[in-house]
This record gives structure tokens, sequence and C-alpha cells, in this order.
């Protein structure tokens, strides 16, 4: 943005040169999500050129109206539970919003408690949300539906809650295919390997493949974080606060080690994966990677969907046929939960078809 700023200095054609900017960047192609936040980013700036503050009046997530009754202390109470239960600050953040709307709902219905609550209450809230999301959209409502619930019996206030959330196929989005080895093997054919960002890419592919490690966590990964002599990565998760170690293949090191050494741009920054135009930053997160891995996957004439999250399910299938247990996959996905891993995981059919008996030749069908 500064670059379209006039030579002077920030000033009154601010707001100008920032819809220039945005303006651009939708005639790039780039989504009404990114530009959005662009548009938002550009008001902190405008509102501390023009009063010496930022403005955050119109951030809903940072700035809440009280719900009244006991609702509020209820929330704080839940977001302390989040919180001492160790998950991430984003997922606090995350069911936090979906709770204070849920909350907000309850008392327009003049109910002023969890304690109030009822199994009519859960239905009649589950089909106003249903209006706001997609079918697969409703999991992320019900999933904090049964979290509300699961807290407020352990405090008391509800009991019996088990059959309130409705259950359903309908209402979750279908399980994300994984790639066979033949996929992969054209998705990292189709990486030129030969240019800085081609080792890149290269490096990250072969990374997600082999471990199954969110985008999130590829993006922070560490110089430091790369154990060269025995072959591990220490990841940092992002949906829970520990590490993990890893370890990484031969070819997947390899693939790194040359990135590092013969492709990645000159920089102070501790990221091994940086952005190549200056100046030389890391990703800002991990969705900027789903660009690149889209235009791998259209050139290897895979279809469906894109991103590394499928290469995460396919180091879970990985693991799967190969003999893991269930506790090893989710260890590796870093899940807390078993019964969280469980959806990364696509049925080996093939080995599923060895287990079955032959049917008989001629003779009695019985």
């Amino acid at each position: 943005m500064s670059r379209r700023l006039p030579e002077t200095g920030p000033g009154p054609d601010v707001p100008t040169a920032i819809e220039a900017y945005v303006a651009a960047l939708e005639e790039k192609g780039v989504s009404r999500k990114v530009c959005s936040a662009h548009r938002r980013h550009a008001r902190y700036i405008t509102s501390f050129l023009e009063t010496g503050h930022v403005d955050f009046s119109y951030a809903k997530r940072l700035w809440r109206d009280p719900i009244g009754g006991e609702f509020d202390n209820e929330l704080a109470a839940y977001i302390d539970d989040m919180r001492g239960r160790g998950l991430a600050e984003a997922t606090v953040t995350k069911w936090s919003g979906y709770t204070y709307r849920f909350l907000s709902h309850l008392r327009e219905r003049g109910l002023s408690s969890l304690a109030d609550v009822g199994p009519e209450d859960i239905s009649e809230f589950v089909t106003w949300a249903s209006a706001l999301h997609a079918a697969s959209g409703m999991a992320g409502e019900l999933t904090m539906l049964r979290s509300v619930l699961s807290f407020a019996e352990a405090r008391c206030l509800v009991c019996g809650t088990s059959g309130w959330v409705p259950r359903g196929r309908g209402l979750r989005s279908a399980p994300v295919a994984s790639f066979t080895d033949d996929e992969v093997a054209r998705v990292i054919k189709a990486i030129d390997n030969t240019t800085a960002m081609g080792k890149r890419d290269l490096a990250i592919i072969m990374l997600a493949a082999g471990t199954g490690i969110r985008s999130s966590e590829i993006v922070a990964l560490r110089l430091t974080d790369v154990g060269w002599e025995d072959g591990t990565v220490t990841v940092r998760r992002t949906k829970a606060p520990r590490t993990d170690v890893l370890p990484v293949g031969d070819a997947t090191l390899a693939a790194i080690a040359d990135y590092v050494l013969h492709g990645r741009p000159e920089s102070g920054c501790d990221e091994v994966f940086l952005v190549h135009h200056a100046p030389y930053e890391p990703f800002a997160h991990g969705h900027s990677l789903h660009k690149m891995t889209k235009r791998y996957y259209d050139a290897a004439g895979i279809t469906g969907r894109a991103g590394l999250h499928r290469m995460r399910h396919t180091a879970a299938t990985g693991l799967l046929r190969s003999g893991a247990t269930a506790d090893t996959i989710a260890a590796a996905l870093g899940h807390s939960k078993v019964e969280n891993a469980v959806s990364y995981v696509t049925f080996d059919v093939e080995g599923l078809r060895s287990c079955c008996l032959g049917l008989p030749k001629g003779g009695d069908s019985r």
C-alpha cells in the first residue's frame, strides 16, 4: 500500500490510494475475504491518521455488548474453562464468538441463564442458525452447543443434555479424499525444482505429504526446528500449546536442505519458508499456501478440493495402511483426542477387500 502513496508520504490521499490498491487486488482475482481484510486494516490506518488513535469500534469480535442476566458471567467462565483445558487462543476466540451469539439469542427469547435452557431452546436455536450456514457449516455450531452444554452440565446448571443437540450425516461435510501414491507423484512431478520458488514449493508439499502437519505449522517452521542430524522437525502446534518432534524422510529432508542452501532468499527471518518478493518475509498465515498447491494440483490433472489439507489426510491414511494405531495417528496429527483424528483417515479399501472371504463356487448357496 505504501508504494501507492504520494512521495510526500501519508496524507489526505490515503483512502484513495488504499481503494486503488484493493481494486487492483480484485482485478487479479484475489478473494473477497482477503480484500475485506485489507479494507479493515485500511480503516485502522486512516482512523489513526485522522484522530491519532485506532478505531476498533466496528470490530465486533473485539468489542461485544453485554448480554445480560447471568450469561456474561457464564461466558467468561466458559472461556476460562477452555483456556484451562489448554485450547489454543485461536480456538478460544472462535468458540467464544459462537457462544456469544448463542447466549445472545437465548437472551432475546427471555432467558437469563444456562440454567433456564431446555431442549426446545436448543431446537429453536438450531433452526434459526441453520439459515446462516450451508449444511456443512452447521457442524461448528453443533460442536459449540455440545461443548457449552457439557460445560453447563459439569457445573450442575442443566442435566441430561446428551440428546438435545441433533446429530446427522446431512449436517457434516463430506470427508476429504486422500491422494493415491500416483497422484502425489504427479503433483511432485508438476513442480519445477530448478527455480528458487520451485525448490520451496517442493519442500513444502513433500513435508505436508510426509508428516501431515498443518499449513499454519509449516509456515511457522524455523530453521532451528529442523533436525538435520537425526532427520526430524520440531512442530509448534497451532491448536494446542505444545510442541511435537516428528520424523521426516530422507527425500523430504534433502528437499528442505536444497531450498535452504540454493533457493531461500537472504533474510534475517528465522522461518524456513519465505515469500519470494521483497521484502523477503515469512508467509502471513497457512492460507497463503492454498493458491500455490492448487496450481500444482491443476497441473497434475487432479480435481476436487485444493489446499494442503488433502496432504494431511493423505499422511493419516498412509499411517493407517502401515499399521499405525489410532493413538499414533492422533499424536502425529497433533490431536489430544483419538476421535478428533478419525475424520482425517480415508478407509483403505484395498486392505478391506483383502479381508473378504471368497464366494463358494456352485453347490448349496446357504
